[in-house]
């Protein structure tokens, strides 16, 4: 028997537990196409929420998802008569996708997202009670709990270099910020640019009445030519002209001549440097020795960001990272700016936030509008 011409054994019904285990089409291929041989066939498949390797469940539960999309446009807006549509040959009336997971972007212990996604709670021994310590657990993989608990999609499970989680206990309210920060408090910008070289962020560092340094993003917008025109102007209102900034291997590296040409001080952090700077983020934020507000690009960054080895030191790595770690690259530049480098003279006097009038959560911690945040 040729190999490429083997069959599957038919079945009319078929129950495939744990779909999203299946990483190439193989399996599916063998069985989907016997039982059609039956009349009224059936088949299911069961599973848990998968990540980037479930192509099989992803495949088949995208394709529905815009089925579903399409039956709401017309018949559910109620523009094509329900018959009508079935006997269109070009729709497939016998797919069904029947789904409960949480809210995308929803907090690990929300308890309305656990309910969601756990129909069957109050009807066996798991409680929301066990959801929530789990969640609440040091040693939780994300990745893994929003899988196996709320049913979302990750892209991975491979574990995170900072865990959200670590990331969480250190936000604080943008209103109590502003009141930590002293005016014309000396401020370190960091640059960094997705390695696709599709957006830039910007981060600001500067050091509280506490003694705790407040880092967050203070902008991001898509591509690279923008950053030197807005950083000019950034320096011009603010007085702060020091600039942290990875100058080799990379796509932010074209900005340090531009900025050293217009007399800003970029402090480069190079080689080993990275690596010491990417550690000594984590310290800050693991032994809660750091402020910051609750942002979704930081937090998206943090999810899926992975390091590489330089050295004998672990250094965020674009290449690897699962999700885009230009903005925790950025903030944790801007952090080992003002921690490690010596000050400069700020450029004339920097505004005073009393004198601007803006919505408390539009405006940082130096009284500038943080177009991070902003809402349009």
């Amino acid at each position: 028997k040729a190999l490429k011409s083997a069959r599957g054994k038919p079945a009319a019904r078929v129950i495939m537990d744990e779909i999203r285990e299946q990483t190439n089409w193989t399996a599916w291929n063998a069985v989907t196409h016997t039982s059609r041989s039956f009349w009224s066939h059936q088949l299911w498949g069961i599973s848990n929420a998968g990540d980037a390797k479930s192509v099989v469940l992803k495949a088949r539960r995208d394709h529905i998802k815009k089925m579903v999309e399409d039956w709401d446009t017309y018949v559910g807006a109620g523009l094509v008569e329900l018959e009508a549509y079935a006997n269109d040959p070009t729709h497939d009336m016998s797919l069904g996708l029947f789904e409960w997971s949480a809210p995308d972007g929803c907090a690990m212990d929300d308890v309305e997202a656990i309910l969601q996604a756990n129909p069957s709670i109050g009807f066996g021994e798991i409680t929301v009670a066990q959801c929530i310590s789990e969640a609440h657990a040091s040693e939780t993989n994300e990745a893994g709990y929003r899988t196996e608990v709320l049913c979302q999609w990750v892209e991975a499970k491979t574990e995170p270099y900072l865990s959200p989680l670590l990331y969480e206990q250190v936000i604080v309210d943008s209103l109590d910020v502003r009141k930590m920060i002293e005016p014309g408090a000396r401020t370190v910008w960091g640059i960094d640019t997705s390695i696709s070289r599709a957006v830039t962020y910007i981060a600001s560092a500067v050091m509280t009445t506490e003694g705790k340094p407040f880092v967050q993003l203070w902008e991001q917008k898509a591509g690279m030519l923008w950053v030197v025109d807005y950083m000019k102007d950034l320096v011009a209102k603010s007085g702060m002209n020091e600039i942290a900034l990875q100058t080799k291997g990379c796509p932010a590296m074209e900005f340090a001549p531009q900025f050293e040409d217009l007399g800003f001080m970029v402090h480069r952090v190079d080689g080993g440097l990275i690596g010491s700077a990417t550690g000594r983020f984590k310290d800050r934020v693991r032994d809660k020795d750091i402020v910051m507000v609750d942002q979704p690009a930081l937090r998206l960054a943090f999810e899926g960001g992975l390091t590489a080895m330089y050295a004998e030191n672990e250094a965020w790595s674009r290449r690897k990272s699962l999700t885009d770690v230009a903005p925790a690259i950025a903030a944790t530049l801007a952090l080992y700016g003002l921690e490690t480098t010596d000050p400069v003279e700020p450029i004339g006097d920097p505004p005073s936030p009393a004198v601007v009038k803006l919505d408390p959560d539009t405006v940082n911690a130096s009284g500038l509008v943080n177009l991070a945040t902003v809402h349009f």
